[in-house]
């Protein structure tokens, strides 16, 4: 014998409370099935021109090097003929207007 909620369950409540659980989750997942097949078959997507636009700029972005390689060569020669300089007063205003 099996307490479920406040009530005593002998051996045959028990299988057909089993059963009926049983019987609950085969017609909710009929149930789910069908409808998932018709919001599928439903679905659509709507990009306003707003979102266009952005996903129109997102591409030229992407098609950009992200590295400039000219300027890179300028500084690794000047680094390898030691003509590169530091100005330091430049360095610290750049950090400070950044604050």
């Amino acid at each position: 014998m099996k307490i479920y909620g406040n009530k005593l369950l002998d051996g045959q409540e028990i299988s057909r409370a089993a059963q009926a659980a049983k019987n609950v989750e085969k017609t909710d997942t009929k149930t789910k099935s069908i409808s998932d097949v018709t919001q599928v078959q439903g679905d659509k997507v709507d990009i306003s021109s707003k979102g266009k636009e952005v996903s129109d700029l997102m591409s030229v972005i992407n098609q950009m090097p992200g590295v400039r390689e000219d300027k890179i060569k300028a500084i690794q020669g000047a680094l390898e003929s030691g003509t590169y300089t530091i100005n330091p007063s430049k360095i610290a205003e750049k950090m400070l207007k950044e604050i």
